[in-house]
């Protein structure tokens, strides 16, 4: 790659052949963060889990057609997640008014907090990216540099979100709950961390098709599209929310994951000790909250089948589990590939150094 286009982002000394990645590594830098001048940025993250090496159909140029298209797409997405929210509301009325839908203030607190998710994802994420990084302006946007770092912010930040309300939550169900099918009587915050991330599942399915973001990335509007059936079914039937904020618990993971490949993006390296740091989190959390977390889960809910009044909503929910573990070795397998290539260019930053 070349150096970005004249102007504010232009990085003297780059030549059209050099690599950029390659000289944002070899230049001095702020040791704080944000702390790169403006232009001294790299892609190294496409949108993949655990940040794995960006897919080359993430670089090219869209053309204003291609551009056209996906903003089309993108209001598809509004309106398909519109229709499915009412869809879902028909279907929680005509299940008896359960729960949620016994309660006027309930139902109003689940959309109003589902839409305040969509609404606080799509404002606050553009705002923060210069805030939290001065060399966001210098990204190139033809190749989607600054739509990969909103983004991924976005996701930094529900992830953020959702792991303390979701660990609050379930501290909360200890004193309280015997089972995790039990109706959350004593507080409706359960309800409303799943439907503020309900709320940020339909922005980032959105987000990521109206930016073309979603072109090697459709394993994730798959999982969006899941999670979005599985949490409005949840949510307005109140059919077992407390398995729904159990499983955002792996949300502290994901946090990790968003933030490292954010420190990425930003020029950090191996050999940096915030950057260490975050990996050693990362891969703690992934164990702990992924691996053990979702599979002792699975067990869990085989144990509690007969206390399940619906079998469909049962297989579902196992179903969906089951989907949730397999996506979790496939994550696996790539955030230790990221991992690995990391340790590589440490190794090779270590010879430079020597030489």
């Amino acid at each position: 790659q070349g150096a970005p286009a004249a102007g504010r982002g232009a990085m003297a000394g780059v030549g059209d052949g050099d690599d950029l990645s390659q000289v944002v590594r070899q230049r001095s830098r702020s040791r704080s963060w944000p702390g790169l001048s403006e232009g001294e940025s790299e892609l190294d993250d496409a949108k993949v889990p655990g940040g794995g090496k960006p897919s080359p159909a993430l670089r090219p140029t869209y053309t204003p057609e291609q551009r056209a298209h996906h903003r089309a797409l993108g209001r598809l997405v509004l309106v398909a997640w519109a229709v499915a929210m009412g869809a879902l509301y028909a279907l929680g009325k005509s299940a008896g008014g359960v729960g949620v839908m016994a309660s006027w203030p309930q139902s109003s607190m689940v959309a109003l907090a589902s839409t305040a998710g969509f609404v606080l994802f799509n404002v606050m994420a553009p705002a923060l990216s210069r805030a939290v990084w001065r060399g966001f302006d210098a990204l190139d946007e033809s190749k989607l540099k600054q739509g990969l770092w909103v983004n991924t912010l976005a996701s930094a930040l529900h992830s953020t979100i959702a792991a303390v309300l979701s660990c609050i939550c379930m501290l909360d169900y200890m004193q309280h709950g015997s089972s995790l099918l039990d109706s959350p009587t004593w507080s409706e915050l359960p309800l409303a961390t799943v439907a503020i991330s309900l709320g940020y599942f339909a922005y980032d399915t959105y987000d990521m098709v109206q930016t073309g973001l979603y072109v090697k990335s459709m394993h994730i509007i798959v999982h969006h599209f899941t999670m979005c059936t599985v949490f409005g079914l949840g949510l307005f039937l109140n059919h077992g929310p407390l398995y729904l904020v159990y499983t955002l618990v792996c949300e502290i993971n994901s946090v990790f994951l968003h933030l490292r490949t954010l420190m990425g993006m930003a020029g950090y390296m191996m050999h940096d000790a915030a950057y260490q740091a975050v990996w050693a989190l990362l891969w703690l959390s992934f164990v702990t909250t992924r691996l053990f977390g979702h599979s002792w889960l699975v067990f869990y809910l085989i144990g509690d089948w007969p206390n399940w009044d619906s079998g469909l909503l049962f297989t579902v929910g196992m179903s969906c589990l089951l989907v949730f573990n397999v996506l979790n070795v496939q994550l696996l397998m790539d955030v230790f590939a990221r991992f690995s290539k990391d340790r590589i260019e440490m190794a090779k930053h270590a010879r430079r150094k020597g030489a």
